[in-house]
């Protein structure tokens, strides 16, 4: 169970979701803008993208291919 909430609290930066998707990290900030990704706002100000929501988008992701 620790590791379940641990992942769920883990959030990613915009840079490295981009690097996961093959795209652009200001089209992950438009994603955000969108509402397409769930994100929060960090305390230094920058967007951070939870675990759960990028593997959501994977799997979408995979279900189109």
């Amino acid at each position: 169970m620790g590791h379940n909430v641990a992942m769920q609290n883990k959030t990613l930066k915009t840079s490295q979701v981009a690097k996961i998707f093959g795209i652009k990290t200001t089209t992950v900030q438009n994603w955000i803008g969108r509402r397409k990704i769930d994100a929060i706002r960090l305390p230094n100000g920058r967007w951070g993208i939870p675990v759960t929501e990028v593997a959501r988008l994977l799997k979408i992701e995979k279900v189109k291919r």
